[in-house]
């Protein structure tokens, strides 16, 4: 097995649904490049994409930040979205985070999944099954209406 590289990747975009399908062809590539195993690779695709696609969604300026930093070395990919959202989402987003990180993993995805069965207008599965299915951990930072969302997924290297 190839040694997984560290490396990290910066992108600042505009909020617009047309360039997630790009930044995501990117990270994908960009994992490759780092060397990291298909079933890694896929769970940072979900991490991505959720990410991605919660800031375009909740942005109203047009200032939207993603990074991404393979840190084999603490066992990590570092993966963080910033963007600029109403008072009213950050509330909602770090009562979402709160309830999540609550419970364990797979505790709060079936919850999740119960209320969605109830109220399929209102999904929000996203950071359960992140959770759920790639072990990762989230931090928040509102600062004003500054918004940044950081995940660790957990990497690990067959030996």
């Amino acid at each position: 097995m190839s040694e997984i590289l560290s490396s990290y990747v910066k992108i600042s975009y505009s909020p617009r649904w047309a360039y997630v399908q790009n930044i995501r062809d990117f990270v994908k590539n960009f994992c490759v490049n780092s060397q990291l195993p298909n079933d890694i690779s896929d769970k940072i695709m979900i991490v991505a994409s959720e990410l991605l696609e919660n800031a375009v969604k909740y942005s109203y300026k047009e200032d939207v930040s993603f990074k991404m930093e393979i840190a084999p070395n603490d066992n990590n990919v570092n993966i963080s979205v910033s963007n600029y959202s109403e008072e009213k989402n950050s509330k909602i987003l770090r009562q979402e985070l709160d309830d999540v990180n609550s419970l364990p993993p797979q505790e709060a995805y079936l919850k999740n999944l119960a209320r969605v069965a109830q109220n399929p207008n209102i999904s929000r599965l996203g950071f359960s099954r992140i959770r759920y299915e790639t072990n990762a951990t989230f931090d928040l930072s509102i600062e004003g209406d500054h918004v940044l969302v950081v995940c660790k997924v957990p990497i690990t290297q067959a030996q």
